[in-house]
């Protein structure tokens, strides 16, 4: 590829020999994603964008190009429509392609005999493998605090914010402690 792209070089990637209805791929260096990219006129450009502006003019400001097919290297003009980002979400969504599926169409849901839960989750199977407790960088808590705190709010009459400011940590963080939701693995 030449080091530096003309109008012209920069549409010779495009492959316009399909048929008369198909996509024109970019031919070029492409994206991990499959997008087409290029450097024109000292900047880098998605290959879809680039063909947009050379035949359109420059992209306003909180617009983008997308895809009516729905084919990340395809440049065919009459396959592209300016839109903005929420426009092309919408799209997505009504099309039925968003990447992260939410509710009973998520992975978890659908394979729920796959997911790790209980002994088979690997904390469970490899808990020295994960920091806790006090060799968490962020622990404010010791253990020997975590079980003050608790024999302290057994024996009644002490509220967690009290527990909670004689240790120096939020009345949540007390909580979370007593009622072993955090600090689990002290018994």
């Amino acid at each position: 590829m030449p080091a530096k792209h003309t109008r012209e070089s920069a549409l010779a990637l495009v492959d316009s020999t399909t048929d008369p209805d198909g996509c024109h791929l970019w031919r070029g260096s492409r994206h991990h994603r499959g997008y087409g990219q290029i450097t024109f006129a000292q900047k880098q450009y998605g290959a879809h964008r680039l063909v947009w502006e050379l035949h359109h003019g420059e992209i306003p400001e909180g617009m983008v190009i997308a895809h009516r097919c729905d084919n990340p290297p395809c440049c065919r003009l009459d396959h592209l429509f300016l839109t903005t980002q929420t426009g092309n979400q919408e799209d997505m969504c009504a099309k039925g392609r968003q990447r992260s599926p939410r509710g009973n169409q998520h992975w978890s849901q659908l394979h729920p005999e796959r997911r790790l839960t209980g002994d088979r989750h690997h904390q469970r199977r490899h808990p020295e493998k994960w920091a806790r407790g006090e060799r968490c960088g962020c622990a404010k808590l010791t253990e020997t605090a975590v079980r003050e705190m608790r024999a302290r709010h057994a024996t009644g009459g002490i509220s967690y914010a009290a527990l909670g400011r004689a240790y120096g940590v939020s009345k949540v963080v007390a909580r979370l402690a007593v009622i072993r939701k955090s600090w689990q693995h002290v018994p």
